[in-house]
């Protein structure tokens, strides 16, 4: 059996017997021949009454976190196969580029058919653009406070210009009363 990138295969004892190769570089371990719960949380749904039973899991969209790095969360179906057997197929539940450098992975470490890369990948872009167009905000403001600045500073010396002007007035007209 061909297993994906981030998948389990599981015997009818809970023991992980096989391990994907991306989920294996991320666990960074051996945890074959070791219980699942040992090494995962389950997480949705809520309703599963008995946790410690693969079969109230299959055909529901579960998440799995890895014990040991909590960064490592998974999001898939776990399905019963012929012989007693259960597969865990899924894929990085992940919304940075920062989880993929915590767990060693890169792009590449995804299927071709994966679409968590290119959302990962957009989310990325769209923290980057929300950041930039703060940092544009906050230089846009500073050009405004300086430029209102400058007119309020305009406005003062045409104040003085024109009391000036007046004053120059009033004795030009005094000059020429005399």
């Amino acid at each position: 059996m061909k297993m994906e990138e981030f998948s389990l295969l599981i015997n009818n004892n809970e023991i992980i017997i096989e391990v994907g190769k991306s989920l294996a570089k991320s666990i960074n371990k051996n945890i074959l021949g070791e219980k699942l719960l040992d090494n995962f949380e389950i997480k949705h749904p809520k309703f599963v009454r008995d946790a410690s039973n693969l079969n109230n899991y299959t055909g529901n969209i579960i998440s799995l976190i890895y014990i040991d790095n909590r960064a490592l969360r998974l999001r898939g179906v776990i399905n019963k196969i012929n012989g007693g057997y259960y597969t865990f197929n899924g894929t990085l539940w992940a919304s940075d580029t920062s989880v993929l450098n915590m767990l060693n992975l890169t792009l590449s470490d995804f299927s071709p058919l994966d679409p968590t890369p290119d959302y990962i990948l957009l989310l990325d872009t769209k923290e980057r653009a929300f950041s930039q167009s703060v940092d544009l905000t906050r230089n846009l403001q500073q050009l405004r406070d300086k430029l209102e600045r400058s007119i309020r500073s305009r406005i003062t010396e045409l104040e003085v210009t024109n009391r000036a002007l007046e004053k120059s007035k009033i004795a030009s007209d005094n000059l020429a009363r005399q």
